[in-house]
């Protein structure tokens, strides 16, 4: 059911816009707590500069105007991606608007009122806002006007816990990396492999890498080597310079981008997204997934081994269901014994505070992930099941699995 606010954008006639990216070295949002931070927002349409030039130098006040209203808009995108629901508004605290103006100009007020009487209009008395409105001799991209914004939120709902029923849909067989058959030329993480799973109905695992540029590209290892004839990190180069590169043994299938992927299955089948840490190398990544993934209706989850990053989506999105990823950690040789221990016993979960686990099949049964399951009620995913003996292990031992070569 749709809320409060969104109901009244709907008799407004007005669509929120797909959640613009970061343009630089920052998040689009921080959530701490009672209080939400928007970074600036351009008058950004459809991936372009929607106004741009300079007030009082060839701009109208009334282009401004509807330059600020379009920032407003994409300030209202990005706190729906932070906060789930926009009735977890409390108010509106602040606004601030910059113009890019001429020297001579002196109506930046008037400018910036476009997206103070929109948010008004919006949000009723909780849009009443402090505000600054000045002036400034260019702006990113040559907008018009950038607009940031400071919300207070409803802590408590953004803490919530997320009851077990809630996740029943994460309880069916989950095709590891699509259906890939590399014989067939189903090549894992592709959109051949990921059509052969909705056709068979099973909810599809993919992993997500981080490009340069801090978007997630559907890819699982950190190099291009062994999945294409290209050499080198993912995370050396754009996103959109990895979705032009062909995948080895297809005829058709590219690196997708996560936007592709949410298109192509478009709520059909549920999607458990493996995140590929940074391991805090890139802190736009998390909240870059978190934005793209605010908008998409379908049954969706996401899930790390690394609890910091499990964490950031909790900040980031905190209705977006989360899991722990854990194993054994043997072969971890980058982490001391003693984290490797937290790990291997979910006592990370305390900084992740996941909804759900998911545990290598080949560990079970184990202490930790049947206290999380049967004391602290998560739904158990254990991955990957490759044979019958597998098959029977994780239905004794979990909810769930996620599985390839053999039939669920």
């Amino acid at each position: 059911m749709a809320g409060e606010i969104e109901a009244r954008l709907k008799a407004l006639d007005l669509v929120l816009p797909a959640v613009p990216g970061a343009l630089a070295n920052y998040v689009p949002f921080l959530h701490l707590d009672r209080q939400l931070f928007i970074s600036g927002q351009l008058p950004m349409r459809d991936g372009s500069i929607a106004v741009a030039g300079k007030l009082g130098a060839g701009v109208s006040i009334d282009q401004g105007e509807d330059a600020a209203r379009i920032c407003l808009l994409n300030i209202l995108a990005q706190a729906k991606a932070a906060l789930g629901d926009l009735d977890r508004i409390v108010q509106c605290m602040r606004l601030n608007g910059f113009v890019n103006a001429a020297p001579d100009f002196v109506d930046h007020p008037k400018v910036i009122n476009g997206a103070s009487n929109l948010i008004v209009e919006i949000l009723g008395d909780k849009g009443r806002h402090t505000r600054i409105a000045v002036g400034c001799s260019s702006l990113p991209l040559g907008a018009a006007v950038e607009i940031d914004a400071i919300f207070a939120v409803d802590y408590q709902s953004a803490h919530a816990p997320m009851t077990r029923d809630a996740l029943e849909w994460l309880k069916r067989p989950i095709a590891h990396r699509g259906l890939h058959d590399q014989g067939r030329g189903l090549i894992e993480n592709s959109a051949s492999a990921i059509a052969a799973a909705i056709a068979k109905g099973y909810a599809i695992e993919v992993d997500l890498q981080c490009a340069a540029d801090g978007l997630p590209v559907v890819f699982h290892d950190s190099k291009l080597d062994r999945l294409t004839a290209e050499s080198g990190p993912v995370a050396a180069r754009p996103a959109a310079a990895l979705c032009a590169i062909p995948l080895r043994g297809s005829d058709e299938d590219r690196i997708l981008s996560l936007e592709g992927l949410l298109a192509q299955v478009d709520g059909r089948v549920p999607l458990v997204l493996e995140v590929k840490s940074t391991w805090g190398r890139d802190p736009r990544y998390e909240a870059s997934v978190a934005a793209i993934l605010a908008s998409y209706r379908g049954h969706v989850a996401v899930m790390s081994f690394d609890p910091d990053c499990v964490a950031a989506f909790r900040r980031a999105a905190p209705a977006l269901p989360r899991g722990l990823i854990s194993e054994r950690f043997e072969n971890w040789s980058d982490f001391g014994a003693l984290r490797r221990f937290a790990m291997r016993h979910l006592l990370f979960a305390a900084i992740a505070r996941p909804n759900f686990i998911a545990y290598d099949i080949e560990a079970l049964p184990a202490l930790a992930p049947a206290i999380a399951r049967r004391v602290f009620r998560l739904p158990l995913l254990t991955w990957t099941v490759r044979s019958e003996a597998d098959k029977a292990r994780a239905e004794e031992y979990a909810d769930a699995m996620i599985f390839e070569g053999v039939a669920p």
